[in-house]
């Protein structure tokens, strides 16, 4: 996402937050950018929206992982 949206993580580094969700954290350098015109907001908007997805799969994929841990650990108790 950080080569696609390059002035969103460009931009991001300046987040008052590390884990910041550039929604609506205090000092988000990110909205605030977006609100003066520098980031559109369609751009912000697909941003959050790739994040949202990306995150969901990266917590299934985690949860797939575990299940397969513990079936394997059961086969082989």
């Amino acid at each position: 996402l950080d080569q696609v949206f390059y002035e969103i993580a460009a931009t991001a580094d300046n987040c008052k937050f590390a884990d910041c969700t550039h929604r609506d954290e205090p000092n988000c350098a990110v909205t605030a950018a977006s609100a003066d015109g520098h980031i559109k907001s369609d751009r912000l908007a697909s941003y959050l929206a790739l994040f949202e997805e990306l995150s969901k799969l990266a917590d299934e994929i985690q949860a797939y992982q575990r299940s397969q841990r513990r079936r394997r650990d059961a086969r082989q108790s």
